[in-house]
């Protein structure tokens, strides 16, 4: 019987941690669109985040991405570095109800200090 109580014990343990550190929204929205430098050309592996609980960091795959978030405002951030510069926007977005959300980006170079 312990080894009985020992999988039930682990399978709860497994449960709680899913329930804990996956994000899950109820009445949660898709976020998509495409990712784009200042000249119209698909950023192939930008990072974009987004500042819900807890916060969101993907990486764009050919230019797109997908995000799920809850009702609410949040701040779209995305980023793309190369070698010689930084390409970077930010957009506040707000989730009124469920749904697919269509938010195209165009990333433009930062000023860098030296």
């Amino acid at each position: 019987m312990t080894n009985k109580n020992s999988n039930i014990s682990k399978l709860i343990s497994s449960i709680l941690f899913l329930a804990l550190f996956l994000p899950t929204f109820t009445n949660a929205a898709t976020i998509q669109g495409s990712i784009y430098d200042m000249f119209l050309e698909d950023l192939d592996k930008a990072l974009i985040t987004i500042n819900t609980v807890p916060e969101q960091t993907i990486v764009s795959k050919q230019g797109k991405y997908i995000l799920e978030a809850p009702i609410g405002e949040y701040t779209l951030i995305a980023t793309y570095e190369t070698q010689n510069f930084l390409y970077t926007t930010e957009e506040i977005i707000k989730i009124e109800q469920e749904g697919t959300y269509n938010i195209d980006l165009i990333l433009t170079i930062e000023n860098q200090e030296e």
